[in-house]
């Protein structure tokens, strides 16, 4: 999982919206579900659960978006101490 896709998924659980997500981030829907089908078939986990209306965070989910929102935090910190 690289930064952008950590920051993809970071926003996707605070948006809860998968178009809202892709709108916020200046790319195309079907940008943010390829990343998201990517990463879940990586991980062998289901990040999210969608339906056509709605989008939430399964529990492993939870720990994925956890992982991601501290690699972006020190990968934040390191830059800034370049």
């Amino acid at each position: 999982m690289n930064i952008s896709e950590c920051r993809i998924l970071i926003t996707a659980a605070e948006e809860m919206s998968f178009s809202r997500t892709a709108a916020r981030l200046y790319v195309s829907q079907s940008v943010i579900s390829k990343t998201v089908k990517k990463l879940e078939t990586e991980l062998n986990t289901v990040i999210f659960s969608r339906s056509s209306r709605t989008v939430s965070l399964t529990p492993e989910g939870r720990r994925v978006i956890d992982a991601a929102e501290n690699m972006v935090q020190i990968y934040d910190a390191l830059n800034q101490s370049l």
